[in-house]
């Protein structure tokens, strides 16, 4: 049985997430039918290194938004859309080395659509609020 509702790694630990990498061993089955078991060998690598600009997503109350992301920016507008188009939350002059929290609470649930805007780079995403 798997996880069915995750907690953020901020909230859980206090830090931000942490990427990582992980491999799955088993013998090597040759096309006879032989497994070498000589040989230990990766069968596969997953990497997790998944740069999540939001987060939990989907979100019940608020969204914390990892603007590390926009390395190249040193500050960033953001406009968050509800689905007929209309701006719920803007904010401009964001620090890039700070993760931003937007406070979702009172906002119906649906789909909310995330724009951050830079001088060199645009990243453009959607959330759920739940």
């Amino acid at each position: 049985m798997g996880a069915v509702d995750w907690t953020a790694t901020n909230v859980a630990l206090g830090r931000a997430p942490i990427d990582q990498s992980f491999q799955l061993f088993g013998d090597i089955v040759n096309d006879n039918g032989d497994a070498n078991t000589n040989e230990a060998a990766p069968l596969t690598t997953l990497d997790t290194k998944f740069n999540s600009l939001a987060w939990p997503n989907p979100s019940n109350n608020s969204f914390n938004f990892d603007l590390r992301i926009m390395n190249s920016e040193k500050e960033v507008s953001m406009k968050i859309f509800d689905m007929a188009g209309k701006i719920v939350y803007k904010v401009s002059d964001i620090d890039t080395k700070n993760n931003h929290v937007w406070d979702a609470s009172r906002m119906s649930t649906g789909f909310y659509f995330v724009s951050l805007e830079g001088n060199k780079t645009t990243k453009r995403f959607k959330i759920i609020k739940k």
